[in-house]
């Protein structure tokens, strides 16, 4: 999937970096949304086409016969293509890219720390609360990449 994701990259490279940042920022944010295609698709369709759209997004569908799919399309040329706009932020001045970078930081924090704590209800803990919480919210899952709307 990397590989088909730096051909797509070809692609946007023509489009100014920042465009291609935040082309890269919605689909990052707004990936969940192609978990929806599927269902839109009438049943005879789901069967045809079910396999090609895993490689996408995982929408829970039957991939193709002897193909595991481990990454999908979707979010990792998001991913690309706002590395690819960062690259811009690098050529600030120090002063400014220190600045800027603090305020992404600090941002991803707080949205991360917001969404975590609205899509994973925490239990009420005992004892070591604030350590307990604190683990809670980094319980982060790297494999597989993506998420299994079957499950």
């Amino acid at each position: 999937m990397l590989g088909w994701c730096m051909v797509l990259m070809a692609l946007l490279v023509h489009l100014r970096p920042a465009v291609v940042g935040f082309v890269g920022l919605v689909i990052i944010f707004l990936q969940q949304l192609f978990s929806l295609i599927p269902r839109a698709l009438p049943e005879s369709l789901k069967s045809s086409v079910g396999g090609f759209l895993e490689f996408f997004y995982s929408s829970g569908l039957e991939p193709l016969p002897g193909i595991s799919i481990l990454y999908v399309i979707i979010p990792w040329i998001g991913v690309m293509a706002a590395g690819y706009g960062f690259g811009t932020i690098l050529l600030f001045e120090s002063e400014k890219r220190k600045r800027f970078c603090l305020r992404i930081g600090l941002s991803a924090t707080v949205l991360f720390l917001s969404r975590r704590k609205y899509s994973y209800p925490i239990k009420a803990c005992s004892g070591r609360c604030a350590t307990g919480l604190f683990f809670v919210l980094l319980n982060q899952q790297k494999y597989p990449a993506h998420h299994n709307c079957s499950s």
